[in-house]
């Protein structure tokens, strides 16, 4: 039955309706300044229906004096008839009334034909155009975060910045932010669960951890205490270095792109390299081409660095390294359960950690949490270490975690401090952890890294504001998965602008060297550019790793985007693509986008996928309502408007519509100007 089925849809509006607050507050402010507020809506439920929808998302309905629903008046915005109806009501001169919406046609179109003031907010309306790589995650996995799509473009629609910091911005709050904020409250619930009340964010990704921990724990008014752990793997295993063996000499070794300088510098044995000195900026795998007359130079560093008099060396020139760690832990009241979260991957450190409290004979329970666990750290599961991943720990998830790059995560967590590189015991017997300051790759980068990381605070400032009213937005905690395949689309099927920004990011190759790569190589780029993957690869142009999916939308721009939606039968987006395409292979000029209709935003939409929508001066359009207005930010005039630009995009298929504007962009422009539309010009 009709009423029946209302009925279930009503529950469900209930059940999904988010209560946007920011806007809201605004209303209550209007309200006490003196304005007369009233509510509209073109929707089919009844007076009732909407009243009961609007008291259980937290609206109080006393603040309006009238509510308008288009089903009881048989009257709507679309056609304009209901503002009619609602002026003559209440008497209301056109310029009296202020009307605030997100649909252009029903909320602004109709409302400015009939002299009402009007205020566009689309959030929601702009966001697959605005931030395109949103339906990029769909086409890739369908419908992926929809009760934190609002939220997300919330956060944007409030960020602060401008140029390229404003996207820094986005990609922390709007792709990051979910995954964090809702690791944050699986930590928080391990602690609970587990009875520990002593979190230790692993420094350097721990600062951002940190910062998020603090804010959950007081927004729940836990008693759980948050405190960075400064350790790195250098101050770790520097430490162990006190207990090493010969085998734990030979995994080092094998470390790829490692130096000899840098074996010789991190086990603190440089001034007892002396005969190897010859080969001190040498790879040590390129060490396996070179003999000399008492053999391969390669075996005979390996057998020197493992012998038992270098082994007895290291162990005794690290034993006060470990001495100064275990004090440091003890001071971190470590013999306590406690937590250490760490960002990812393998689980080394927290492994490590382990090692030295049980030398220290520091027995207590200690759970090491990853944000995200890969697969081998199950090693240390045998080893007594107790790992668990958040979105991922032996297997879960791997098909999204395997899209990721653990580096570019990284260097997204790091903080403005230092890097540790160990310890020293201050006058007063306190030992205090040695932080080396970060290179000039650090300082180019940080700020650009430090506004993402403000991104993710703000979307959990958000998240714990509305989670707390809303149990969908609170479970999405739950969906682990989905929040994982936010963060993998970023690393798999970047756009042009999220390629370009990361790919220039640097880090560094491997734990102590000096040596940092740029995420994408402008070298190897143009390579890449140059040739098919085939030649490239067996040229052996490319480094051990290298970010492709960021390399091929540098080198096809709608390599991924183009894929998904063929292989989701989407083949008007196919068609869109290489319009667009043949326009930008024409011309660098300025664009005029001609009609701001459903194409002219499609084609925005594309050139936004691609980072060109500052090649487009402005849109064109014969509606005069339209007029001096702005789409995108972007303005909106007429035919008789003077455009610095002679190129114009007709933004429609329709041949009668095309022959039509042709037409009187000729007559009104000129022969000088250059017409782009989908169908060639006879």
């Amino acid at each position: 039955e009709p009423q029946e089925l209302q009925k279930y849809e009503l529950e469900a509006e209930k059940e999904i309706c988010v209560l946007n607050m920011g806007l809201y507050e605004e209303l209550l402010k209007m309200k006490e300044l003196g304005y007369g507020l009233i509510l509209i809506s073109d929707m089919y439920f009844s007076y009732d229906d909407i009243c009961s929808l609007l008291k259980h998302i937290g609206v109080e309905l006393s603040i309006f004096e009238h509510i308008y629903i288009s089903s009881e008046y048989e009257k709507s915005k679309k056609t304009g008839e209901l503002y009619e109806y609602i002026l003559n009501e209440l008497q209301l001169a056109p310029d009296e009334l202020l009307h605030c919406g997100d649909n252009l046609q029903g909320d602004i179109l109709q409302a400015k034909q009939r002299g009402i003031l009007t205020y566009y907010y689309p959030i929601i309306s702009e966001a697959r155009y605005k931030y395109p790589f949103l339906d990029i995650e769909d086409l890739r996995y369908s419908d992926v975060g929809s009760e934190i799509f609002f939220l997300r473009n919330l956060v944007a629609n409030e960020n602060p910045y401008q140029d390229e910091s404003k996207v820094w911005y986005e990609i922390g709050g709007m792709i990051l932010g979910p995954l964090f904020a809702c690791a944050t409250e699986w930590v928080l619930d391990q602690a609970e669960e587990n009875g520990i009340r002593r979190i230790y964010p692993l420094m350097r990704e721990g600062k951002v951890l940190s910062r998020l921990l603090e804010k959950a724990v007081q927004f729940r008014q836990s008693e759980v205490i948050v405190e960075p752990l400064y350790v790195s793997r250098k101050a770790v295993f520097d430490s162990l270095k006190a207990n090493i063996s010969c085998i734990d000499i030979m995994s080092t070794y094998e470390t790829v792109h490692y130096k000899v300088k840098d074996i010789f510098d991190f086990y603190g044995i440089a001034d007892l390299a002396q005969q190897f000195e010859t080969y001190w900026d040498y790879e040590i795998s390129d060490l396996k081409k070179i003999n000399i007359s008492s053999g391969c130079v390669y075996d005979l560093l390996q057998e020197y660095l493992t012998s038992n008099q270098m082994v007895a060396i290291i162990r005794k020139r690290h034993s006060n390294a470990m001495n100064l760690i275990i004090k440091y832990f003890r001071q971190k009241n470590m013999d306590l359960p406690f937590i250490a979260l760490d960002l990812g991957w393998h689980g080394r450190t927290g492994d490590a950690i382990r090692k030295i409290l049980d030398i220290a004979d520091m027995k207590t329970k200690f759970l090491n949490l990853f944000v995200c666990g890969k697969y081998n750290a199950l090693t240390y599961v045998y080893e007594g270490t107790d790992i668990r991943g958040y979105v991922g720990n032996f297997g879960k998830n791997m098909d999204e975690l395997s899209l990721w790059y653990a580096f570019i995560a990284e260097i997204l967590c790091m903080c403005d401090e230092g890097t540790t590189i160990g310890y020293r015991e201050a006058e007063n017997g306190e030992v205090m952890p040695v932080c080396k300051e970060g290179g000039l790759q650090y300082k180019r980068q940080i700020s650009k890294v430090l506004c993402c990381q403000e991104g993710i605070m703000k979307y959990q400032e958000l998240y714990l504001k509305y989670a707390n009213r809303n149990k969908r937005i609170a479970n999405v905690k739950y969906k682990e998965k989905e929040l994982c395949q936010i963060v993998a689309r970023m690393h798999a099927m970047p756009t042009v602008t999220e390629a370009r920004l990361l790919g220039s990011l640097e880090y560094d190759v491997n734990m102590g060297t000096e040596a940092s790569w740029k995420i994408i190589s402008p070298e190897v780029l143009g390579k890449y550019l140059e040739e098919d993957m085939g030649d490239f690869y067996r040229k052996r142009h490319g480094r051990n790793v290298e970010w492709v999916s960021g390399m091929n939308v540098l080198k096809e721009p709608f390599f991924y985007y183009r894929m998904q939606s063929m292989l989701r039968c989407k083949y008007y987006v196919v068609r869109l693509i290489c319009f667009i395409e043949k326009i930008l292979k024409q011309t660098d000029d300025k664009l005029i986008l001609v009609g701001a209709g459903q194409y002219g935003r499609d084609i925005y939409k594309l050139l936004r996928i691609v980072g060109k929508t500052d090649q487009i001066e402005g849109y064109l359009d014969n509606n005069v309502l339209l007029h001096d207005s702005f789409l995108f930010n972007i303005p909106v005039q007429g035919i008789e408007y003077h455009f610095k630009s002679k190129h114009y995009v007709i933004c429609t298929e329709n041949p009668m519509y095309i022959k039509q504007l042709v037409t009187q962009i000729r007559e009104k422009k000129g022969e000088g100007v250059s017409i782009y539309c989908y169908f060639e010009e006879e």
